[in-house]
């Protein structure tokens, strides 16, 4: 997605195994511009989305708007609010230790938030009063089990991806400001200005705790510094999008020689004997030469910084304020205009996602319609069987194996079958930061459980408007939030929802046979099911794939190929398999030219420019007009469709027209 919310997970520099895009909108925008225009074979994009977009006017609160997302996203949102605000309205009703009564007293604690910085203190406190790297570092890993964080050593369990029947540790890249893993903003020139305005509100940070001005501004430059020298020995975002650099097993030996100067074990508290995968041993092992009492100083301010940079604006109003205005600068607007009560809805809603999804459900769910979703999407599967049986370019072993992974692919539609019920441990007070402590490690005790317990649920919101699919369980995923009434407009005709969520289906599927999907079987497992010939030919068309969108730019800045390599491949390879679906059923060209003004239309969107560079250098995700112009520039049907010739802006040679699906 791309909304505030989304900013938020950009900064916090979020590792999902997982492919997910944004879906949808509603059939009443569809534009019914002259197709003929010049301007269809120069600029599809433009030409079909100018008029929606000429007559939104961006909030000046918010960097991004969508046509697809925001018509869809703020109808749930707004559903969502109502809940709670009737279940809030309603507090004294409820028994003590229910779900509602917890929602009640988190949502209270929220509207009335008192300064409670005191419970940071102790952990403060004991960074402060630590006097060699042993004390400090022994004193972090208590902090990090209390606190739920990975200050420096992050570890998580997670599914062994060659076997996921097992369970592994994962040591997950470092964290930066903001929970940012990406080296690539103090190391790469174009995120100079981001790091700049972190160092601007980590100062007013320190500031705010209680530092002058001169001693915020020296543990910022030592911060700076630290960071900066981490980043050299780290791995790129281009690198930490390619799933296989994720899986690096090492023994428990292998560890401790990495982490030489601390003990290792500290932060390894999960009670049994796992296999360890290190996702960047280079970066560990700089970190771990600063880990000695000549940076102890450093180390100790960093520590610092992130905490209050982790739950200082739960603590205090102040500091919620300060994050409002780094969010605000990031993305080129005016502060949001969110009021406390909006505040309070999306925490609720953030943590008591099982308890609002299932009211949601009760309230709007139409199984007739997740009925429609699931049998349009097995329909795409049929149609994805025939692409690979005609696939020129595999071997008749990599065809059925390709085939077999598509007949075991789960297809999940609406919400899941089995609830995260971990709101039934939270322990709410009447203090907002106690509550906020308490439910993240309920969360991830929670999150370690299933794990170990092999409980699949999903990782996505069923109200979040967003799919995506899922390379270790082999799933594709819907939730219901993509099946808003609208979506189902009697008016829309066949080729229009074809082209909008039939795209979106048939991208995700996709997603399965991508740089990173291909890496993994139809039983979820990281293994090589590949001829070696047809992946020799695969990573050749990966290499095309990037050089072509390589070639694209947006406000003079170019696409990074390498980085958006996957999303690209499965925007190429679903746009290519609806039009089979089209012509397989003898579209006519009025049928046709629906089926792409549907397409483009959903990639309808407006943003600031600090946004949209935000987004074009740290994004896996093409720009939206790009995810158009240069898909329909690679299909055939589109030019006969739209009479597209050499001169036209649209056209591509036809040995540059890229298919790889």
């Amino acid at each position: 997605m791309k909304n505030k919310k989304v900013v938020q997970a950009l900064i916090g520099g979020i590792l999902v195994l997982a492919c997910a895009v944004i879906i949808m909108r509603p059939d009443s925008l569809f534009s019914s511009k002259d197709e003929e225009s010049t301007s269809v074979k120069d600029d599809f994009y433009a030409n079909i989305n100018d008029d929606i977009i000429a007559n939104h006017e961006l909030e000046s609160d918010k960097g991004y708007w969508s046509l697809m997302f925001t018509e869809t996203q703020d109808k749930i949102d707004d559903k969502k609010t109502d809940i709670v605000k009737e279940i809030v309205s309603k507090k004294n009703t409820y028994a003590i230790g229910t779900s509602e009564y917890k929602i009640c007293k988190l949502y209270e604690s929220i509207i009335n938030q008192k300064n409670s910085m005191q419970t940071l203190e102790p952990y403060i406190a004991s960074i402060d009063h630590s006097n060699s790297i042993d004390e400090l570092m022994n004193n972090l890993a208590e902090i990090d089990r209390e606190l739920s964080l990975g200050i420096f050593i992050n570890s998580a369990l997670q599914n062994d991806y060659k076997d996921n029947t097992q369970t592994i540790v994962m040591i997950v890249p470092f964290s930066f400001d903001y929970g940012n893993i990406y080296s690539d903003y103090y190391t790469n020139p174009l995120y100079s200005s981001y790091v700049a305005t972190y160092i601007e509100y980590d100062r007013e940070i320190f500031k705010r705790y209680g530092y002058s001005e001169e001693e915020a501004k020296e543990s910022v430059r030592k911060i700076s510094r630290f960071y900066s020298d981490i980043a050299k020995n780290s791995k790129s975002m281009e690198e930490l999008t390619q799933i296989q650099s994720f899986y690096n097993i090492v023994t428990k030996n292998e560890l401790k020689d990495i982490y030489s100067n601390i003990n290792i074990d500290a932060f390894l508290n999960y009670g049994e004997q796992y296999d360890i995968s290190i996702v960047d041993e280079k970066q560990a092992r700089s970190l771990n030469s600063y880990l000695t009492m000549d940076h102890l100083e450093t180390l100790k301010e960093c520590i610092k910084l992130q905490i209050l940079q982790n739950y200082g604006r739960y603590a205090d109003i102040e500091y919620y304020n300060l994050m409002n205005e780094l969010e605000a600068k990031l993305n080129g607007t005016d502060i949001t205009k969110d009021t406390v009560e909006d505040y309070a809805v999306d925490v609720v809603s953030l943590y008591f996602d099982t308890e609002i999804s299932k009211e949601y459900i009760k309230r709007y769910a139409n199984e007739n319609s997740i009925n429609e979703f699931e049998q349009i999407t097995n329909d795409i599967i049929a149609e994805y069987k025939i692409k690979i049986k005609n696939n020129e370019w595999l071997s008749e072993d990599t065809k059925q194996k390709a085939l077999r992974k598509l007949e075991n692919m789960q297809v999940n539609v609406g919400y899941p079958d089995k609830w995260a019920e971990s709101a039934q441990e939270y322990d709410i007070t009447d203090n907002l930061l106690d509550n906020i402590i308490n439910m993240n490690k309920v969360s991830v005790e929670y999150a370690n459980h299933a794990i170990i317990n092999k409980e699949k649920y999903w990782m996505m919101s069923p109200l979040t408007v967003n799919a995506y699919y899922s390379p270790q369980d082999n799933s594709i995923n819907f939730p219901i939030a993509l099946l808003d009434y609208a979506l189902y407009d009697a008016n829309n005709s066949y080729y229009q929802n074809l082209g909008s969520f039939g795209s979106i289906i048939a991208h995700e599927i996709t997603h399965a046979f991508d740089n990173n999907g291909a890496l993994f079987d139809e039983k979820g497992n990281m293994n090589n099911w590949w001829q070696e010939e047809d992946y020799k030919k695969f990573e050749e068309l990966q290499k095309e794939v990037i050089g072509y969108y390589d070639e694209y730019k947006i406000d003079g800045k170019a696409v990074n190929g390498k980085q958006t390599v996957g999303e690209n491949i499965a925007d190429l390879g679903g746009v290519s398999c609806i039009v089979d679906i089209a012509v397989r059923n003898g579209a006519t060209k009025e049928e046709l030219k629906e089926m792409f003004k549907a397409y483009a239309n959903i990639w309808a969107s407006k943003s600031t420019g600090e946004y949209t560079k935000l987004l074009l250098i740290m994004d896996v995700h093409s720009p939206d007009k790009v995810r158009v112009n240069a898909v329909l520039s690679s299909i055939d049907e589109f030019y006969n469709t739209f009479d597209i010739k050499e001169d036209d802006g649209m056209y591509k040679e036809g040995e540059e027209r890229l298919k790889v699906w």
